[in-house]
């Protein structure tokens, strides 16, 4: 018969917290220094059309997924489920129940 393997022990809010800023403030570093010398007046802000843009708007679509796949498989391995994340849309209420 396998074994079951123990879950996992639970984590503070805090340690969770900060893992979850760590995660966003590493992937999202390059953009906020660029934003900060844009607004600062150290290099001017780019001008064009959808060729100067696509590359950066999918650059950036493409953390945010890494970042959302992350955080749910870090939390999948801790038991915590997508509903519990706030991901999935609430349930409709079943009439007689509040």
């Amino acid at each position: 018969m396998p074994e079951v393997e123990a879950p996992p022990a639970p984590i503070s809010a805090g340690r969770a917290y900060a893992e979850a800023l760590i995660v966003f403030g590493l992937v999202f570093a390059a953009g906020i220094i660029n934003a900060g010398q844009v607004l600062g007046g150290h290099t001017r802000a780019p001008n064009g059309g959808w060729g100067v843009f696509t590359a950066p708007i999918v650059h950036q679509v493409s953390d945010m997924v890494l970042i959302f796949l992350v955080v749910v498989f870090v939390s999948a391995r801790r038991g915590i489920t997508l509903r519990r994340l706030g991901v999935c849309l609430p349930r409709p209420a079943v009439r007689g129940r509040p």
